[in-house]
């Protein structure tokens, strides 16, 4: 049956996950709860979600990080850890190999949301040097990188460790490429294979930051072009655009554990100040803004002012917007609408 135009659901019932998927798949940690309190000291239970590492993901890291490719070993079953504290979402954990002349190493890494290094720790490695990559300054100059912040630190031959960009003694040079390469797969593995269920974690985080009693989201797809929106936006803006990048735009119904609505979260990447801004809207069922934060930071105290100053406030038209921030929120509005229609309370039976 084609389904062009309808809202397809995406259930998260992420309170209901058992903690371990599967029981085994490759590269797991051999003891996830002591591992995951290691790098997540604050976590008290985690999730576990597994999913196959195929020819795609090998493909992926081939082209982003030539001459390294994934070995047979690391195809499969893998696993990506969710920790949390209680039902909050600190981070994700992944471990991955690495093949090196002391045989395999095995590291788990701790990201955040967006794919930052956290931190990291060795699950398995035969190195003397290991105790040298352990230390807290080595791992700073890992800690908030992006997979691109941290491509420097591989030299030009794609296989050694940049010297100039990375502080390492000289006796650590060979094990740090190491560490290196491992962790440039782990974030390009991790946004490959696991993009949905992150993209969906980051909306209940952001849910759970929003709405206090948020237990659930529905990630609804092909809403921000579905008919009787674009129709809408078209009556509100015409052709002018207001720089919101349509094509990335995110929706979630958020639900408490009745499933009963509570609002929408509505994730937009913006041109603000003439740079992308990526921004998390919290709107409320009576259309009113309850939160709007930025992935990373505001461009100016100024414009963050501006964007906070629209909390508790809803908009009908473009005529009652006075600024690009309120056209913004407006267009947000227009948008999560449809998915805050037929939103009474349910009760438990």
């Amino acid at each position: 049956m084609k389904q062009s135009g309808r809202i397809v659901w995406l259930f998260i019932l992420f309170s209901l996950l058992p903690a371990q998927v599967f029981a085994q798949a490759y590269c797991a940690l051999r003891d996830p709860a002591s591992h995951i309190q290691q790098l997540y000291p604050d976590s008290n239970q985690f999730r576990s979600i597994v999913k196959t590492v195929d020819e795609s993901a090998r493909d992926y890291v081939a082209e982003n990080m030539p001459p390294n490719a994934l070995h047979f070993g690391e195809l499969g079953r893998h696993t990506l850890y969710v920790a949390l504290r209680d039902k909050e979402i600190l981070g994700l954990v992944h471990v991955r190999s690495e093949e090196s002349r002391w045989g395999l190493v095995e590291i788990a890494w701790s990201m955040d949301l967006g794919l930052k290094v956290q931190d990291y720790s060795f699950q398995r490695c035969r190195s003397r040097v290991r105790k040298v990559m352990e230390a807290n300054n080595i791992k700073d100059q890992f800690r908030g990188k992006t997979f691109s912040e941290m491509k420097v630190f591989l030299a030009e031959d794609g296989r050694s460790a940049n010297r100039e960009a990375l502080n390492v003694p000289d006796n650590a040079a060979e094990l740090a490429a190491v560490v290196v390469r491992n962790g440039l797969k782990t974030l390009l593995v991790t946004r490959q294979v696991w993009a949905m269920e992150i993209e969906a974690l980051q909306m209940l985080k952001n849910a759970q930051l929003a709405f206090p009693a948020a237990q659930q989201i529905q990630l609804a797809e092909q809403t921000p072009t579905s008919p009787a929106v674009t129709v809408a936006l078209k009556s509100a803006f015409g052709n002018a655009s207001i720089g919101t990048d349509r094509a990335q735009i995110k929706l979630a119904r958020v639900l408490d554990h009745q499933g009963n609505a509570l609002g929408v979260i509505y994730r937009a990447q913006h041109t603000i100040s003439g740079e992308p801004l990526t921004l998390w809207w919290a709107i409320r069922t009576d259309l009113t803004i309850e939160a709007i934060n930025a992935d990373t930071p505001w461009p100016s105290s100024q414009v963050e002012s501006v964007f906070k100053q629209l909390t508790g406030k809803t908009f009908n038209n473009s005529e009652s917007c006075g600024n690009r921030a309120e056209l913004m929120a407006l267009e947000a509005i227009i948008t999560a609408r449809p998915l805050l229609k037929n939103t009474e309370p349910r009760h438990s039976m």
